[in-house]
């Protein structure tokens, strides 16, 4: 007997070159009149960022901008955002950036029109009434924020990132214009589309996958392994760029609805404890997470390796899964992201806590394809060390 599964996206999606200028024509469709933008000052200081605010310059359409948002934004920047957009008395927030920027401008459209401390939500269907509405914008190819139902933000006091989950959460409109994203420099880059890559894997072996789920995850796997090398060593190469936001686009949209697992949950700890950035701390466990999982379904890493166009002809299911486990860590090596945690300040006698942090991570845990208690999550951090 099949189970009924559920399978959500954003109304609306607008992608290729020259997107950005669509952006008035949606902020009027949506009905409003004082749009505001959320970013960060990197962002702010970019000509992505010139190529937006002339768009909504040209239609008449005055924006302020909050530019306050940090990498890996803890709770309290909801602080400073929350009033700045209710000063301006916005009625649609443009998120424009990173996945930091996007959640925060998510979070803070609930926070207009929902009272209380944003760490109440935290979990699964929370927040008790939607916001205003979104327009979210990546700058980067590789949270797939813009099209999920989820804000991720650092609770300091935690030490731990936390999510929070609701429909409330998708945007009206996800507009990608790959030239928004050609000011990333190389290590930024390498560092999203590794998160993409991870993003397609782990819904792929998750234990909510579906037929839906499972298209754009291989898909997105072949696309990003494919182009993430010269948009990396290539900023300026417009099909490169547009490719990896594709790919991301579509890793997003199957974890949106499969989720994601081990990986992520390993990598919370590094990201709240450590301030190592998201992506990189994905890049770090993808390895020795996957090598974990690799027995609970080694059909379908077998299936990933094709996917990346590995030749597996001749080879039984163990060897196809190392020869796509060197893969990835050949590729993680040929875009300059570390491969193992002393690299990025970790100490060996961090890896116990961090143990402890990450089996709290039930939410996603509950998705990975095996059970992974303490003494494993320490023995995995171990060999990633």
């Amino acid at each position: 007997m099949s189970t009924v599964r559920l399978f959500q996206c954003p109304r609306r999606t607008l992608i290729g070159v020259g997107a950005a200028e669509r952006l008035p024509d949606e902020v009027k469709r949506l009905g409003a009149r004082r749009p505001a933008i959320i970013t960060d000052p990197g962002v702010a200081a970019s000509p992505g960022f010139r190529i937006v605010t002339e768009a909504l310059e040209k239609a008449g359409l005055s924006c302020p901008v909050f530019s306050g948002v940090i990498p890996e934004p803890p709770f309290e920047v909801l602080d400073e955002s929350t009033p700045f957009a209710r000063q301006a008395q916005a009625d649609l927030l443009i998120g424009l950036g990173g996945g930091s920027s996007m959640d925060v401008a998510k979070m803070t459209a609930l926070l207009l029109a929902n009272a209380g401390d944003p760490r109440s939500f935290y979990g699964t269907d929370k927040v008790p009434k939607p916001g205003i509405p979104t327009i979210l914008m990546p700058t980067t190819a590789g949270t797939g924020s813009e099209v999920t139902n989820i804000a991720i933000f650092k609770d300091r006091k935690e030490k731990l990132k936390k999510g929070i989950v609701t429909d409330f959460n998708y945007c009206q409109t996800a507009i990608l214009d790959p030239r928004l994203t050609a000011s990333m420099p190389p290590d930024v880059t390498a560092a999203t589309g590794l998160d993409a890559l991870v993003h397609a894997i782990e819904c792929y072996i998750s234990v909510n996958a579906t037929d839906m789920t499972d298209t754009f995850a291989l898909r997105s796997v072949t696309v990003a392994s494919r182009y993430l090398r010269r948009a990396v060593r290539h900023g300026d190469d417009m099909e490169a760029r547009e490719k990896l936001q594709v790919a991301c686009l579509m890793s997003a949209l199957a974890f949106g609805n499969a989720g994601v697992c081990g990986v992520h949950a390993l990598s919370y700890p590094l990201g709240g404890r450590h301030d190592v950035p998201h992506g990189v701390a994905n890049a770090l466990m993808m390895v020795p997470v996957l090598r974990f999982n690799r027995k609970a379904c080694p059909g379908r890493y077998r299936d990933l390796a094709m996917a990346w166009g590995l030749d597996v002809t001749g080879l039984t299911t163990e060897q196809a899964v190392e020869r796509f486990l060197a893969a990835l860590a050949q590729l993680t090596q040929d875009v300059g992201v570390p491969l193992r945690l002393r690299e990025v300040g970790v100490t060996e006698d961090a890896l116990p806590a961090m143990a402890d942090a990450a089996i709290t991570v039930t939410r996603l845990l509950a998705n990975n394809p095996c059970p992974i208690p303490r003494e494993d999550a320490l023995r995995i951090y171990c060999e990633a060390f």
